[in-house]
């Protein structure tokens, strides 16, 4: 179906611990950035890396995920000089992640990027544990992480358009491909069907659904396929995962409660 549920990823005291960060991290960053989309920071991370590896300075290798997730640090050279795999000198001028990634229905809503603090990398090592293994089976065991963020909605975020995270590539056989990107969603409190929960449509994450979600309007197959597919709500407790092919529809719905719903996710590709 494109996505599953795993309860109780995260333990109450990591899932504090990295809600406190969060809400710091989103403190911080909202103070330092403007709302204002055209002044948002730019990626100097990978801005840094395209015009090295132009100048031939450094060749870009990205090591599997497994073996170098105990090597990962908080900032951006550790992130430069383990993850990436590339070497920065001594004193190269310290690189900063962008604060916020593009989100769809902005309006008290952010796609909080996140470096690999000791609060995030106790979070990916807890949810590792049972996760790893559906991982490493769907992509393989060199999965890259090249995600790590968490949503946020306060009160009065609006609903999001149904969308799907990365289009359906079929493989050059015509055969169904597996997922090449897999996302996980965790709940940092509980989430109830007032604050906003994330609606999936299970099956879609298919070349099918894909070309009606994509079809004319005027045909009235997309109508007919949003209208009738059933939808899952991500109604979660503090700590529960859902795991989602990338390619489903999903949509963040509207919070209208007076609480703040704050999902940690990242991503795994196939490497």
């Amino acid at each position: 179906h494109g996505l599953c549920r795993v309860d109780t990823c995260l333990s109450k005291g990591v899932v504090s611990t990295l809600l406190a960060h969060v809400n710091e991290t989103l403190k911080d960053a909202r103070g330092r950035v403007s709302g204002d989309e055209k002044q948002r920071e730019r990626d100097t991370v990978q801005r840094a890396v395209m015009e090295a590896q132009a100048s031939g300075q450094i060749q870009i290798r990205v090591a599997g995920l497994w073996p170098r997730l105990e090597l990962w640090g908080a900032t951006a050279r550790a992130f430069a000089t383990q993850t990436l795999g590339f070497s920065m000198a001594a004193d190269a001028e310290e690189v900063e992640l962008d604060s916020f990634g593009a989100v769809l229905a902005p309006i008290e809503r952010w796609d909080l990027k996140l470096g690999l603090s000791l609060p995030v990398v106790a979070a990916l090592h807890e949810i590792l544990v049972p996760l790893r293994a559906v991982c490493e089976e769907a992509l393989g065991p060199d999965a890259v992480l090249f995600e790590c963020a968490a949503l946020v909605a306060d009160p009065r975020a609006p609903r999001q358009p149904l969308h799907p995270d990365t289009a359906y590539q079929p493989t050059k056989d015509g055969s169904p491909a597996g997922p090449l990107v897999l996302t996980v969603f965790v709940a940092l409190q509980d989430v109830s069907e007032s604050m906003g929960p994330t609606v999936f449509l299970p099956g879609t994450h298919c070349n099918a659904a894909h070309v009606t979600f994509n079809s004319p309007p005027e045909t009235g197959a997309k109508r007919n396929l949003l209208a009738n597919t059933p939808r899952q709500l991500g109604t979660l407790r503090g700590g529960d995962a859902i795991i989602m092919d990338s390619r489903l529809l999903h949509c963040g719905s509207a919070n209208d409660s007076e609480s703040r719903r704050v999902l940690f996710y990242f991503s795994f590709r196939a490497n």
